[in-house]
């Protein structure tokens, strides 16, 4: 059984981050993060404990899920994510599912929303063994709602290009 945190898991992604994706893909994606730190988005995204932006969505499977519902049920952690391509956000989500049966216990629902399509979150669930909702957010509105969404710089988006 993998006893590691995600702290460490991090860590152990981004240590191996130079071998896989080389220094010049390491030193544009540092130059948009603080990019986005001069933009403000951490000031921007909502904060916990404010009313959060109500909206609707749909499952891999076709099913309408909308937030309002659910927090009529009790309380609801929602986790974004790009996708299934990125190891950060995969190794959050395996995270996430260690923790499900406590955030259960507590009376509370877990989302993850993703813009990713419903072939790649099922894909996503099936792969990482997750059972907890996956939303798509289509073109990212719930995650422009709630300001965690931001638009990738062109020298960024060709690394991505070249690598699939």
């Amino acid at each position: 059984m993998d006893t590691m945190t995600l702290a460490a898991t991090l860590k152990e992604i981004k240590d191996k981050a130079p071998l896989r994706l080389g220094p010049d893909f390491l030193a544009a994606a540092e130059r948009s993060v603080e990019e986005l730190r001069e933009f403000g988005i951490v000031e921007r995204i909502s904060k916990v404990g404010e009313i959060a932006p109500d909206f609707q969505a749909l499952n891999f499977q076709g099913d309408s899920i909308n937030l309002t519902d659910l927090l009529n049920q009790g309380p609801v952690i929602i986790s974004f994510y790009r996708g299934g391509w990125w190891p950060y956000c995969c190794a959050e989500q395996v995270a996430l599912q260690k923790n499900l049966r406590m955030i259960r216990k507590k009376g509370a629902t877990l989302l993850s929303i993703t813009p990713q399509v419903a072939s790649r979150i099922e894909a996503n669930l099936k792969r990482y063994n997750l059972t907890f909702e996956i939303l798509h957010d289509s073109g990212n509105r719930i995650a422009r709602d709630f300001g965690v969404a931001f638009e990738m710089p062109e020298y960024l988006r060709v690394f991505y290009r070249d690598k699939g």
